[in-house]
C-alpha cells in the first residue's frame, strides 16, 4: 500500500509541477483566462499533494519527500516545456487528469481491500475533484 500511496504523490506533484510550467508558458489571445484556469489547477494538485502525505502519516506510512524520489515513484512523465497554447495546454492536463483518475482508482480499491478507511475516504474526494475538472477541460 505504502508503494501505492508513494506513486500516487509523486503523481500529484508530477502533474501539479507540470501543470505550474504550463501556467508559465500559455501563450494566445486567451492567455488571462487560460493562465488563470492554470494556476487554479496546480493550486488543486498542491492541496491533493499535502493531503496525499497527511493521510500516509495518519496512516503510520512514511511520504517520499524529495523531487529525485517523487519523481522515481511516478507513473506520470514529466514533460519538456515550452510556450504553448491554451487548447495544447488543457490537452496535457486532461490526460494527466485521466490518468490520476485511474491511480485514484486503484489505490482505492487497494486501500479498501486492506480496511485503510481514511485512504479510500480521501480517495473519493481526490476522485469527485479529478473527474470534475477533468470534464471541464474536456468541453469543447
Amino acid at each position: 500500500m505504502i508503494k501505492m500511496m508513494n506513486g500516487l504523490l509523486g503523481d500529484f506533484v508530477v502533474a501539479a509541477h507540470k501543470v505550474q510550467g504550463l501556467h508559465w508558458y500559455v501563450k494566445g489571445p486567451d492567455f488571462f483566462m487560460a493562465h488563470a484556469k492554470l494556476e487554479e489547477i496546480y493550486d488543486e494538485l498542491q492541496l491533493m499533494v499535502d493531503e496525499t502525505a497527511e493521510v500516509m502519516l495518519m496512516c503510520e506510512m512514511k511520504p517520499v519527500a524529495t523531487m529525485g524520489e517523487f519523481a522515481s515513484h511516478a507513473q506520470l512523465e514529466e514533460a519538456k516545456l515550452d510556450f504553448t497554447t491554451s487548447k495544447d495546454a488543457f490537452a496535457i492536463v486532461a490526460k494527466d487528469y485521466a490518468a490520476l483518475i485511474e491511480n485514484v482508482g486503484d489505490v482505492k480499491a487497494k486501500a479498501e481491500s486492506e480496511h485503510l478507511d481514511l485512504i479510500a475516504l480521501k480517495c473519493d474526494t481526490f476522485h469527485e475533484t479529478l473527474a470534475k475538472t477533468h470534464w471541464m477541460l474536456t468541453q469543447r
